[in-house]
């Protein structure tokens, strides 16, 4: 499985990784590679499965949660450390629990939704 990359950049930012767990990762971001001024992103983790797209097979892989999904599945952006912090080990305490209570899970790990490739087009079954 591909893992999540510790440094790369995103919607015009720059990540680097301060912590991870298996649901949930600490990124700091910042405008300028070289910038001292940063803030700070709590995203949550996905599995997505392997899949063949435009005649390339992609192997399962970690991805961070959409930019339509961020905010919405606990997802956040701080501007402390310290609060991002805390939303950190919060969110992964919620996590924790939520699986704990769920029955007959097969996988621990949290599976990326089955999306069309293309508007309007449905994934077979």
């Amino acid at each position: 499985m591909k893992i999540l990359k510790t440094k790369f950049r995103k919607n015009d930012l720059f990540y680097t990784l301060i912590c991870r767990n298996d649901k949930v990762a600490l990124y700091e971001t910042r405008q300028e590679e070289d910038m001292t001024r940063c803030h700070y992103e709590v995203a949550r983790i996905y599995i997505k499965p392997a899949h063949t797209a435009i005649g390339v097979e992609f192997e399962e892989a970690e991805v961070l949660t959409s930019n339509e999904k961020f905010f919405y599945d606990g997802s956040g952006a701080f501007i402390k450390k310290d609060n991002a912090m805390k939303h950190f080990n919060e969110l992964s305490a919620t996590l924790a629990n939520l699986h704990a209570t769920r029955t007959n899970v097969q996988d621990k790990r949290t599976r990326m939704p089955k999306q069309p490739l293309l508007p309007g087009v449905d994934l077979p079954e």
